[in-house]
């Protein structure tokens, strides 16, 4: 079974294919969006204490906190991300 990641690549590709425009223009935007808000999140100054929490707990480095250092077990990132939600 394809990834997110894949399947999303997938999706955009099959757009280009199709040339609907207009989807791969919202596809943009709501791809901007996405990492502009994750940014903003991750230099709050709310969500410095968990990051350094996170990242003090350490563990098995499979994932990072989106814009900040070094990995991290994955569930401690969705910890950080669902604090900052």
């Amino acid at each position: 079974m394809a990834t997110i990641p894949e399947q999303l690549a997938d999706l955009a590709a099959d757009l280009t294919r199709r040339g609907a425009t207009y989807e791969i223009l919202r596809m943009r935007l709501y791809t901007l969006d996405t990492l502009a808000v994750t940014l903003s999140g991750t230099v709050s100054p709310s969500s410095e204490p968990m990051r350094r929490t996170v990242l003090a707990a350490a563990g098995k480095p499979e994932a990072t906190i989106f814009g900040t250092g070094p990995p991290t077990c994955s569930t401690n990132v969705v910890l950080a991300i669902e604090q900052t939600l």
